[in-house]
C-alpha cells in the first residue's frame, strides 16, 4: 500500500516562494503555459488576458503520513499570471504541479486545511477535480520563512483587505502528482449580506474563475 503524503500546498500558493527556489525553468513553461515536466502531459493554458508574472521550479521535502520517513522528495513548477488590457478588472491566476519523486501518493481527496466557502466536484476540460471558494487573508500571501510576496510590489490598494479565492485541484498520474490553478480576485467590500450568503456574488466570481484558464494534454499544438 502506498504512503500518503499530508498535503503541503497551503493556504497561499505562494507559500512556495523562496523555499528553495531556482530561478527561471528549464522544464516547465511552454508559450506562457504551465507544462507537466514530464508523461503524460499536463498543461494550464491561462485565458488571452492574462499575462505572465513568474514562473519557477522548487524542491520540496514534506512529511509523510504513517512512515518512519521523516520526509519524502516532491518537485513543483508554478506560474503565476496577471489580468491585464484596458477594461481588465484586477485579478490574478496561479498555477503549481506537485510530483512525488518517490513511491507516496497524494490523498483522493484534498484535505484542504482551511475553511471554504463552498466545496463542489469539478471536472474541467476531461480532468476530474475538485473546487473550493476561500478567502485568504493579505497577511497570509506570502512564503512564511521567507517572507517573499508572490506579485510584483506596487500592487493596487484594492488587494490590502485579501482576496477571494477559487482552487481547483487535481489528482493526476495515478495520485502521483496534484495540479492546483487559483483564480483570485480583491476581496469585496463588506456588505449587510454576509459573503457566504451571496450566491449571485459568488456564483458570477466562479464563472469568472472558469473562464480564467483552459487544461491541455500538454502539447501546445494541441491549443
Amino acid at each position: 500500500m502506498f504512503k500518503i503524503i499530508i498535503p503541503i500546498l497551503v493556504i497561499a500558493l505562494a507559500a512556495f516562494v523562496g523555499m528553495n527556489a531556482k530561478s527561471g525553468l528549464i522544464r516547465g513553461v511552454a508559450d506562457g503555459m504551465l507544462v507537466s515536466p514530464a508523461r503524460p502531459a499536463v498543461a494550464v493554458k491561462p485565458a488571452a488576458d492574462f499575462a505572465s508574472v513568474d514562473a519557477r521550479r522548487v524542491d520540496l521535502s514534506p512529511s509523510v503520513q504513517n512512515s518512519m520517513l521523516q520526509a519524502t522528495s516532491v518537485q513543483a513548477v508554478y506560474a503565476l499570471y496577471n489580468h491585464e488590457g484596458p477594461q481588465a478588472a484586477p485579478a490574478h491566476l496561479a498555477a503549481l504541479l506537485a510530483v512525488s519523486q518517490n513511491d507516496e501518493t497524494w490523498p483522493v481527496e484534498p484535505e484542504l486545511g482551511f475553511p471554504a466557502i463552498r466545496h463542489k466536484k469539478q471536472d474541467i476540460d476531461g480532468f476530474s477535480g475538485f473546487a473550493d471558494t476561500y478567502v485568504l487573508d493579505a497577511k497570509d500571501d506570502h512564503a512564511p520563512a521567507a517572507k517573499v510576496a508572490p506579485w510584483p510590489p506596487g500592487e493596487p490598494a484594492q488587494w490590502e483587505n485579501g482576496s477571494l479565492v477559487r482552487r481547483f485541484t487535481f489528482i493526476l498520474w495515478f495520485y502521483k502528482a496534484k495540479l492546483i490553478v487559483e483564480y483570485r480576485e480583491p476581496l469585496p467590500a463588506p456588505s449587510d449580506m454576509p459573503l457566504e450568503d451571496n450566491i449571485p456574488l459568488l456564483t458570477d466570481f466562479e464563472a469568472r474563475a472558469l473562464e480564467s484558464f483552459r487544461l491541455l494534454n500538454g502539447d501546445p499544438k494541441n491549443g
